[in-house]
């Protein structure tokens, strides 16, 4: 979990809402079903155009990793206003 938030954090610092002054950004939690799905959207950051996060070889490793090793998934989206990414994990996966 601590490598996809470097990696979401370092993308976001430099292409994304954290590279501008007036950034925010958005978290939040709660229990989905028999998951635990976070939420993280930036905001007032520059318009995108980049290519998705999920495009470079760093994220797909980790996130092949992610849902091996927590059984999770991870859903991402590069709106104008930022990215918008879900993460899934199995509450089982926590408690083992």
């Amino acid at each position: 979990m601590a490598l996809v938030v470097d990696e979401v954090a370092t993308s976001s610092v430099k292409c994304g809402a954290r590279s501008v002054e007036t950034w925010a950004l958005d978290i939040s939690e709660g229990l989905f079903g028999h998951d635990v799905k976070i939420d993280w959207t930036e905001h007032g950051g520059p318009e995108v155009v980049a290519p998705t996060l999920s495009d470079s070889y760093p994220s797909k490793l980790i996130c092949q990793n992610f849902e091996w090793q927590l059984g999770g998934s991870m859903q991402y989206d590069r709106s104008k206003i930022g990215l918008i990414m879900t993460i899934l994990i199995k509450v089982a996966r926590l408690t083992d």
